[in-house]
Parts: structure tokens; C-alpha cells; sequence
């Protein structure tokens, strides 16, 4: 994912209002909608929403590793296993909306107090090398605003689609 070089002020701005819009979207749309999907084979609202969730706890718990540790390993991880083995599409959307909303209010917080060197402290990724706190969090509002456009795609050709739902 190409980087925007946001400032620390930007990234928590884009985390609360990426999440203000997805609760707006998901509020709307019914139960049906949140199995479909762009396409055959790709992930369903329920999984994105899902997977949301799962970056949150992943990506979430690098910034919070980096901000107590010196230089820690940061390990890889799978996005499909964890949506595959944790069945999003199962589950009821509150389920999965109500504990993604969790730990966001944390991170969000956490962020937002982090002050000056904080935001500089680094991490060592398994597969991208150095990543100081600032951008695993812009990553992670980045890959957010990804994943919103998905789900605003989806229901926009739901909505132009009315018969399916």
C-alpha cells in the first residue's frame, strides 16, 4: 500500500472518521447485503468487516509492541487464514462491528496521546524491515479507507441490484 505521509494528527483523524463512516454504512444496509460481494471468490461485507477487525488486533498490537519495547520483532501474518478460520461470515454484524469498535476507541486513544519520539520509536517487520509507530498506524488508516471503499462498492451495486437483497 503506497504511503500519504501523514502526520500523527491526520492518522487519528482518518482512523475516527474511517470508523464513524463504516457504522453509518453498516446501519444502513441489511442483513443480506452483508453477504455479498465485488465478485466471486472475494471476501464478503461480513469478512472485510471482519478482517478490519483482525488488522486492528494485528497491526494494533505492533504499535503497541513498538511503543513499550525497544526494536521488537514484528512477525508476518496471513489476513486469509484469520478470516477463513474465524468464519466472519457467520457471525451476526453487531458481533464482529462491536468488538472491531473496541479496540478502535483504544487505539484511537492511545494514539492521540502519544507524544513527540513516540510516533518515531521503531518496530522490525519480518518482511518489511524497520517501521517506526507512525507508519504501521498510517498503514493501518490507509488500509482502513481501502477496505471502506470496498464495502461503499458493494453497497452502492446492491442498491442499484434492489432484487438480490
Amino acid at each position: 500500500m503506497e504511503r500519504k505521509n501523514l502526520r500523527p494528527e491526520e492518522i487519528v483523524f482518518s482512523l475516527r472518521t474511517t470508523m464513524n463512516r463504516l457504522e453509518q454504512l453498516l446501519a444502513q444496509m441489511p442483513e443480506a447485503a452483508l453477504r455479498l460481494s465485488l465478485a466471486p471468490g472475494k471476501w464478503c461485507v461480513a469478512e472485510i468487516v471482519g478482517h478490519l477487525y483482525d488488522t486492528e488486533e494485528v497491526w494494533g498490537g505492533r504499535i503497541a509492541k513498538v511503543c513499550q519495547e525497544t526494536n521488537p520483532f514484528l512477525p508476518g501474518y496471513d489476513p486469509e487464514a484469520y478470516v477463513r478460520k474465524r468464519g466472519y461470515k457467520h457471525y451476526h454484524l453487531s458481533e464482529i462491528f462491536d468488538l472491531l469498535r473496541a479496540y478502535r476507541r483504544q487505539r484511537e486513544q492511545t494514539l492521540a496521546r502519544l507524544q513527540g519520539d513516540v510516533w518515531d520509536r521503531v518496530g522490525i517487520h519480518e518482511e518489511e524491515g524497520e517501521m517506526p509507530v507512525q507508519v504501521l498506524a498510517e498503514i493501518l488508516a490507509l488500509h482502513e479507507q481501502h477496505h471502506l471503499q470496498q464495502i461503499e462498492q458493494i453497497w452502492q451495486r446492491a442498491l442499484l441490484e434492489e432484487g438480490d437483497l
